[in-house]
């Protein structure tokens, strides 16, 4: 399960220097390092084709193919490797990886492979191992009839799951560009780790030791790139979509390196959960969420969250990027872009904001309740000063006693008071709200509700009785 907080990710954004531009240069100039780790899954008898004609006629393609963008080398998978290779990738315990496969100064991709015997001919599970972001890409699947046709397949399978990194390298006021790795590199064949429009990437802050060894990997939350354009010269033009401000940079500060990677978009829908920060993780049942895809202009509802404060987020056609709002009655109460599938659960925390609710709904009865009253009051006084200046005395007198037994002024306010004390939000940011609806209401209590047009009426009315 994949658990996010919304906390705030400020990153300085600059224009790049001389040397931010040099290093974005020797970014498009600098092959991947790729590892290919082919492993036999109960079907031992395949192993010394793999070894003997797969493996080689595979990293001999591939070489061909990616020419000096690649330094590809491959091997059959070490005995001791074999449970972490045959297990989980996405529960993979990174520390019974070998070192080298967590050093960039050694590879920057490793890409595994297993082989399986099915019941119609071979299955394959490929994924690529990102080492400088110490993380598995999506697995991609793939099949071969039989062994004869096994290489073409390896090497269909290793052409998709390789996912390419790519650099920030200017950010404008409406849009990021993206430098490709080893973007400016010749390729024979052009499709290899292609980007095209449409293409989404996800972001990644690696945190360096001094030497070079990472501290800390970072994917930043609820925030992804949209691949607008291509331009000439490899330069990927794209949107952002993040619920964080300044969630991208292209400024290198020190030993911390911000990183993109093409995301492989999957079927399937995301279960997103809603709940308060704190020990108890209180679900926060009935929020709105509206969503619409790039390219959109208006957000539709899709639904509400749950009594666990749960919400299945499905992919749709026009794109698999999602760019999500949560509404709790009129507040918006954050901006949560996701692409459905690509993880089963993302969990968000997010301010309890019943309390603020409970008070608008209380402040809406409260202004209904304050207009009936004015218009009330206010027919009344008109209809008392039109009997005075009648001379019908007594009935005026009866409707100024109607309009002083309505509620006052003062009771207005003592009431609201009251309320608004009860009302305490755990948010800071929902208390404040909060408030400020109190204190609006009790401004347009004081401005319609004031008790001197009744005197002065009254006045008028025992001037006029002494004067007759």
């Amino acid at each position: 399960m994949n658990s996010i907080l919304l906390a705030a990710v400020g990153v300085v954004l600059t224009v790049p220097s001389a040397s931010m531009v040099l290093a974005q240069s020797m970014w498009e100039l600098t092959p991947y390092k790729i590892r290919l780790v082919l492993a036999a899954d109960d079907c031992v008898e395949l192993e010394p084709a793999l070894k003997n004609d797969v493996l080689p006629a595979v990293v001999t393609s591939l070489d061909y193919a990616a020419a000096a963008r690649w330094e590809i080398s491959g091997e059959i998978c070490p005995p001791e490797l074999r449970s972490v290779v045959l297990g989980d990738w996405k529960s993979l315990d990174k520390d019974l990886l070998p070192e080298e496969w967590r050093d960039p100064k050694q590879w920057d991709k490793i890409i595994l492979v297993v082989v399986s015997q099915g019941i119609d001919g071979l299955h394959l599970k490929a994924c690529d191992w990102d080492v400088a972001l110490e993380s598995f890409g999506v697995p991609v699947d793939g099949y071969a009839p039989d062994a004869s046709q096994l290489s073409e397949a390896v090497e269909a399978t290793v052409r998709r799951a390789f996912t390419p990194q790519a650099r920030i390298a200017v950010i404008e006021p409406d849009a990021v560009q993206l430098r490709l790795r080893a973007g400016a590199l010749p390729a024979r064949d052009d499709q290899l780790g292609r980007v095209e429009a449409g293409a989404i990437f996800e972001s990644f802050v690696r945190y360096e030791d001094r030497f070079g060894k990472a501290r800390a990997i970072m994917r930043v939350p609820w925030s992804y790139l949209y691949i607008d354009r291509v331009d000439d010269g490899g330069k990927l033009i794209s949107s952002v979509y993040s619920g964080l401000r300044n969630a991208f940079s292209a400024r290198r500060r020190g030993r911390v390196r911000q990183i993109t990677r093409l995301v492989r978009p999957q079927q399937g829908t995301t279960r997103l959960v809603l709940f308060s920060p704190g020990e108890e993780k209180t679900p926060l049942v009935g929020y709105d969420i509206y969503a619409k895809s790039p390219g959109e202009e208006h957000y539709q509802r899709i639904g509400r969250t749950d009594f666990q404060g749960v919400i299945e987020i499905a992919p749709v056609d026009v794109s698999p990027l999602r760019e999500l709002i949560v509404k709790h009655g009129s507040r918006q109460m954050a901006r949560l872009p996701l692409v459905p599938g690509l993880e089963p659960v993302l969990e968000a925390a997010l301010p309890n904001d019943d309390q603020r609710l409970a008070a608008e709904g209380y402040l809406i009865g409260v202004q209904d309740e304050l207009m009936d009253l004015v218009t009330r009051r206010t027919l009344l006084l008109a209809r008392a000063r039109r009997a005075l200046e009648n001379g019908d005395f007594e009935t005026a007198d009866r409707l100024l006693s109607e309009a002083r037994a309505l509620k006052t002024r003062e009771q207005f306010v003592n009431e609201l008071t009251q309320q608004q004390k009860l009302a305490v939000c755990d948010d800071p940011a929902s208390q404040r709200r909060v408030d400020a609806m109190f204190d609006e209401i009790k401004k347009l209590v004081v401005q319609f509700l004031d008790p001197s047009e009744v005197e002065s009426l009254t006045q008028q009315l025992a001037q006029a009785r002494r004067n007759k």
